[in-house]
C-alpha cells in the first residue's frame, strides 16, 4: 500500500490506529476501472479517494491485515466509489474507517 502523508523523515511506517498489526492493510480489493499500478495510493490528510476500494461483495471490499487475518467490510455508502474529494458524509465515515485501518509515515 502506498500512503501519502505530511511526515518528512521518510522511515518507518505506523498503524494509524495505535500501530497494530492487526489494524495495518496489507492486501485490498481495488476498483477495476481504477487500476494503474501494483499499489493502492491512499491520501491520509484529507478525505478523498487517491485510488479507490473495490466494492464488489455487496458493496463491501476484502482486506487483509498485517496479523494475517482477513475481513470484508462492508461500505455504508451504497454506491460505487470514485476518485476525487469526498462529498457524502456516508462516503467519508468509509473513507474514517480505511484511514484507521492503514499504515502511515512514523512522526
Amino acid at each position: 500500500m502506498c500512503v501519502r502523508g505530511t511526515s518528512t523523515n521518510g522511515l518507518g511506517f505506523l498503524g494509524r490506529g495505535e500501530g497494530l498489526a492487526a489494524l495495518a492493510t496489507v492486501l485490498l480489493d481495488e476498483n477495476a476501472s481504477g487500476l494503474n499500478d501494483a499499489a493502492f495510493a491512499f491520501e491520509m490528510d484529507s478525505p478523498g479517494w487517491q485510488d479507490v476500494p473495490g466494492t464488489y461483495h455487496n458493496f463491501g471490499c476484502g482486506f487483509a491485515f498485517a496479523d494475517g487475518h482477513s475481513e470484508t467490510h462492508r461500505w455504508i455508502y451504497r454506491n460505487e466509489k470514485e476518485r476525487g474529494v469526498i462529498f457524502d458524509p456516508k462516503d467519508e465515515a468509509d473513507w474514517n474507517w480505511l484511514a484507521s485501518h492503514t499504515s502511515a509515515l512514523a512522526n
